[in-house]
């Protein structure tokens, strides 16, 4: 898990020269929603696809939250 911000920016950057159109990115931490939508629009571009399924509370897991996104792929 990173720690959210500049930390999550860089992985998702490094990450997006290495997938493929048809990949997953699954972010686990506790990134704030408006950057996770950030992320989702950087991404869709080449078809890789963007799933929040963050910890609310940080690394101290206070519960598990998922974002409910229609068009993410069926098999998830």
């Amino acid at each position: 898990m990173l720690p959210a911000g500049r930390p999550v920016d860089d992985h998702i950057n490094e990450l997006q020269g290495l997938l493929a159109k048809g990949d997953i990115v699954v972010e686990g931490g506790n990134s704030y929603y408006r950057e996770d939508i950030r992320h989702e629009q950087e991404l869709e571009p080449f078809g890789i696809h963007y799933m929040d399924v963050g910890v609310s509370g940080g690394i101290w897991g206070l519960k598990l939250v998922t974002v409910d996104d229609r068009r993410r792929p069926g098999h998830l």
